[in-house]
């Protein structure tokens, strides 16, 4: 899914407006929620997992890590994805100002 909102983020570059903005924020939330679903998942298993094998293989010499860096960069990626939903909800926001009044690009530069 992050996959699929980096592409059609890519293309909302041609495509301007609250009406991209919009897709965008759908694509990105369903992202982020596949990103959530994730990262909660991977960290209960790794805590569940780690204790379940530290307590039956302490005695035989088994012992097993949680794998910080792995769950650190899935929150991060997570996080990550989140300040993007918001991202695309401020450009919802905004839109196109100077070009739904009628205003030009010429309206904009000063003469010299």
């Amino acid at each position: 899914m992050i996959a699929i909102s980096v592409i059609v983020s890519l293309l909302s570059l041609f495509f301007s407006g609250r009406l991209s903005a919009s897709f965008n924020i759908l694509i990105t939330f369903l992202a982020f929620l596949a990103s959530l679903l994730a990262s909660i998942l991977v960290t209960v298993i790794a805590v569940k997992a780690t204790n379940l094998i530290n307590k039956y293989g302490s005695h035989i010499g088994i012992a097993a890590y949680k794998g910080g860096h792995f769950l650190t960069i899935t929150w991060v990626a997570t996080g990550l994805v989140a300040l993007n939903v918001l991202i695309w909800c401020v450009e919802c926001c905004i839109g196109r100002r100077g070009h739904s009044r009628g205003m030009r690009r010429d309206d904009y530069t000063v003469d010299k």
